[in-house]
């Protein structure tokens, strides 16, 4: 395929696209569950057109997605994912070995699933390095660092950073 987004689109619910090492300027949106993989995160960069595009969006209504081994940089977000569109809950997208880097904010969640960030590095983006809107997230082995704000949780999230235990909840009060 000539571009990330044609084999994209070409591909059947459930498939897996293979990306060999290399520099690849475009922006790409995955609207149906498939994995996305990259031959190696050290060696695979998917660069923005645009400044105020983003890197990859994820617009799932239902089924999993899978985003792995890849660089994301110059972009609104790296990462822009709406997820269980429609009330669906079972709508999964799972970010793993991932960095986010030298965009306006890592990733940015919303919606009404799940998605699981892991092994994952968010750096030196402009605002913030995570954004977890309304939706279920397992946030686990990441760094996120030189970040204006490191996570931010907005409206009813729920989640857990299952090494130490810890549940995070976006409604904070000192009497919890």
């Amino acid at each position: 395929y000539p571009t990330i987004q044609a084999a994209i689109d070409a591909a059947q619910q459930g498939d897996t696209i293979y990306i060999k090492a290399g520099r690849y300027v475009e922006n790409l949106t995955i609207t149906k569950p498939l994995n996305l993989v990259g031959e190696d995160r050290t060696k695979v960069t998917i660069q923005s057109t645009g400044s105020e595009k983003d890197v990859v969006a994820v617009m799932l209504a239902g089924g999993e997605a899978l985003i792995k081994g890849i660089v994301l940089t110059g972009g609104r977000n790296g990462a822009a994912i709406a997820i269980g569109i429609g009330g669906r809950a079972s709508t999964e997208v799972t970010l793993k070995d991932i960095t986010a880097i030298n965009n306006d904010t890592g990733v940015t969640t919303a919606g009404g699933g799940k998605v699981v960030i892991t092994d994952t590095y968010i750096i030196d983006n402009k605002s913030a390095g995570l954004v977890l809107a309304n939706l279920e997230a397992y946030v686990n082995s990441n760094e996120i660092v030189k970040d204006v704000i490191g996570i931010m949780l907005i409206g009813g999230n729920r989640s857990e950073e299952r090494r130490v235990g810890k549940e995070c909840r976006s409604r904070w009060s000192p009497y919890h």
